[in-house]
């Protein structure tokens, strides 16, 4: 019995090990995503999928819980042999676990499969997720890799080798997690029969019973148990070439982005030239954003697996630091010359590490380019610090002001209270010759394009210089975003960027300029002022002369733009257990001086993500007001219950509201809440449970209406014989 003991011992500490600190990072998001739908299973089946095929040799911690757990095994076993058969039985035993927890998930997702593709629609993506990190998830990660590069391919979709290259990766892994178990399961064999001996003062009697080994064996189970929670989880060179430009952008709804531009050559990215490797590169963008996803337009995802939130949570998922680089393929085989040399260089200079994601072959008037993508985790605080770092190596001219500007905080997000919502930073190389060539041979765009080489001065003349550059000129692009932030109060507009942006001083152009541009764009016609170029319609541009400063930056304009209404959700508590009340609070602020009216209010696709996961005990999901005059505020509430674990991510609340006689509408933050893992004590009774009821309904199917009975019997015979054997044990020595 000694040995069913160490396997009861074995079994019960690598599940509890990894159930509770071993789920990588990628499954974590995994589980938190899609738990809701597919409940406690999914995250025990990853667990498993883990602990049974993850690579012992690159995580210590899963190396150090399957050498302990058969280790202890072993030394329960108290025989060398034993110990084997326990390694070897307690690595059968998470194949169990294993096929228990899909079957789980196959009958949670049961009556979803049985409505066809439109049962079936994946919740929206919580925060935090990255589908990129997906691609280095272990057991999965090859896989998802193969498949993408198989669609970035344009190459016919062959699941065959996606199970190959997977299978290949699970037998290697299994072959190390089985072999090191056994090992240890040895080890502590060969160490608890000794030990016994030496208690008894009898060669290898197995009559020792539970003594020295087994007490042994228990300190050590409980020391390992109670361990656990101890356990913290370069310069481009190119012909002279400099343009500059700053701007502010004023969309209908009252939003406002201020854009900045600079090309320059002496500009440092830390990418030496001239280099072979390079002379192929067209185009290279590394990029930094931060734009809230509510904020984006919702458009729906069309196909078999629909994403709930649409396109907005693809972009929530996006990795916050991409590097793309466009460029002529070389060889027979297509393959990329300039982007891992990038990738390498601009990692080390900015301090960014950046990850191989895909490369996707293009075919473009008879030749054939590559577009391969890179990928950081770094988050944007972070990057953008380093990338807007590319100013500061030119103390004059509208990167200078930028610069300001930026350490003023206003374009980082959250950093002070006037600051944008969302900005984007991008520095990258750009071969203009060849760019201008793949323009060219593209059709109407770039034939347009090299006309105004020839046709139109000065900006004839000043194409003709960027695109005579004999190497990659770098650049740099900025764009800061804020939501709604101009309103109707009163109906004529006066926008100055100056202050718009907290900075007085006015930009100077840089004094070797080639081209310095400011233009500010509004919905509707402004009267430019002297000197100034009007583009269109509400857009006006000023070139300024080398050296000359900008003494005004205003513009007027009329406009009717939405209310300052604001709109805010919030979950109370955001951390709970399962079957606990979450209470959603609404509110909707009018903050400017105008009454609005007939206002609806209607938050019904909170729930329509997680079906019967979540439950409306209390409250509706809709209301409406007649009038809310300016200054004040209404608040809506209402009660739910969340059923499985996992991030619930509930989708903005949508209002309408009649004001100055139009119809506008409004949005609220998405709300996240998270149910909390249950303990490992009360998974392995969910198991068991799961277990017996299996049982019952497989018997069921031979001898209905017998199926619990029995199941309850074999169940108490089980525990009998185990409780039996280990009385007979302490009897034995007594």
């Amino acid at each position: 019995m000694s040995k069913t003991l160490g396997w009861l011992a074995s079994s019960f500490l690598v599940f509890t090990f990894g159930y509770t600190y071993l789920l990588p990072q990628s499954f974590e998001m995994l589980a938190a995503w899609l738990a809701p739908l597919l409940g406690l299973g999914l995250r025990t089946t990853l667990v498993s999928l883990y602990l049974l095929y993850g690579d012992p040799f690159r995580d210590v911690s899963l190396l150090a819980a399957w050498l302990s757990a058969a280790f202890v095994g072993g030394l329960i076993a108290r025989r060398g042999l034993r110990g084997i058969g326990v390694a070897v039985s307690t690595y059968s035993a998470i194949h169990a676990i294993l096929g228990l927890s899909v079957l789980a998930v196959l009958q949670t997702l049961q009556p979803a499969l049985e409505a066809g593709p439109e049962g079936l629609r994946l919740p929206p993506v919580p925060p935090g997720f990255s589908f990129p990190a997906l691609f280095n998830a272990p057991v999965v990660g090859p896989g998802l890799r193969l498949a993408l590069d198989m669609l970035a391919a344009t190459q016919p979709f062959d699941p065959k080798l996606i199970l190959e290259a997977v299978g290949e990766m699970v037998v290697v892994n299994a072959v190390k997690v089985l072999a090191l178990a056994c090992v240890a399961g040895l080890a502590g064999g060969l160490l608890g029969g000794f030990l016994a001996k030496k208690a008894s003062g009898r060669g290898g009697s197995e009559a020792a019973g539970f003594p020295a080994s087994k007490a042994l064996a228990l300190i050590l189970l409980l020391t390992l148990t109670a361990s656990t929670s101890l356990i913290p989880l370069g310069s481009a060179q190119a012909s002279p070439f400099k343009l500059e430009a700053l701007g502010g952008l004023i969309s209908s709804d009252g939003s406002v982005a201020v854009a900045s531009a600079l090309v320059a050559s002496e500009l440092n990215l830390g990418v030496q030239t001239p280099n072979p490797q390079l002379d192929g590169l067209i185009l290279a963008i590394l990029l930094t954003q931060s734009f809230p996803p509510d904020k984006l337009p919702s458009l729906p995802l069309e196909g078999p697996l629909p994403l709930s939130g649409g396109w907005q949570s693809l972009y929530a998922a996006a990795p916050p630091t991409v590097l793309v680089v466009v460029e002529e393929a070389l060889g027979e085989g297509g393959e990329a010359g300039a982007a891992p040399a990038l990738s390498s260089q601009l990692s080390a200079y900015f301090n960014l590490p950046l990850t191989y994601l895909t490369a996707v072959p293009l075919d473009w008037a008879d030749r054939a380019y590559r577009v391969a993508v890179y990928w950081s985790e770094a988050s944007y605080t972070v990057s953008e610090e380093k990338l807007m770092g590319v100013l500061a190596q030119n103390p004059e001219g509208f990167a200078s002001y930028v610069y300001d500007v930026y350490r003023n905080g206003t374009f980082t997000p959250g950093s002070q209270p006037w600051s944008a919502d969302g900005s984007l930073v991008a520095v990258g190389l750009v071969n203009a010759p060849k760019a201008l060539q793949l323009l060219e041979e593209g059709g109407f765009l770039g034939q347009a394009v090299v006309g105004l080489t020839s046709e139109q001065e000065p900006l004839g003349s000043l194409i003709r210089s960027f695109t005579q550059a004999s190497q990659p000129v770098p650049f740099f692009f900025h764009v800061s975003f804020w939501e709604r932030s101009l309103h109707s109060s009163p109906q004529q507009h006066t926008f100055n960027l100056f202050s718009f942006l907290r900075n007085s001083k006015p930009p100077t152009a840089a004094s070797d300029s080639h081209a310095s541009f400011f233009f500010i764009a509004a919905p509707s016609a402004v009267e430019p002022a002297p000197g100034w170029l009007v583009l269109e319609e509400g857009a006006v541009l000023k070139l300024l002369r080398p050296g000359e400063p900008l003494s005004e930056a205003t513009v007027s304009f009329e406009r009717v733009f939405p209310a300052d209404l604001k709109v805010s959700k919030q979950v109370e508590p955001v951390s709970l257990e399962e079957g606990d009340f979450v209470q959603v609070r609404i509110e909707i602020r009018n903050e400017g001086l105008t009454p609005v009216f007939n206002l609806q209010l209607d938050d019904s696709e909170a729930l329509e993500n997680y079906g019967s996961a979540v439950r409306l005990v209390d409250g509706s999901l809709k209301a409406e007001w007649a009038q809310l005059e300016g200054g004040t505020a209404v608040v809506h509430t209402y009660t739910l219950t969340l059923r499985n674990l996992g991030v619930y991510t509930f989708q903005p609340a949508e209002v309408s509201y009649v004001y100055r006689g139009e119809n506008f509408e409004a949005a609220s933050n998405a709300a996240s809440v998270e149910v909390e893992p249950p303990g490992v004590f009360q998974v392995w009774g969910t198991g068991i449970l799961f277990s017996w009821k299996l049982a019952g309904k497989t018997i069921d199917a031979f001898l209905p209406g017998y199926g619990s009975i029995l199941a309850t019997l074999a169940s108490a015979a089980v525990a009998a014989a185990i409780v039996y054997s280990v009385f007979r044990s302490f009897r034995r020595k007594k």
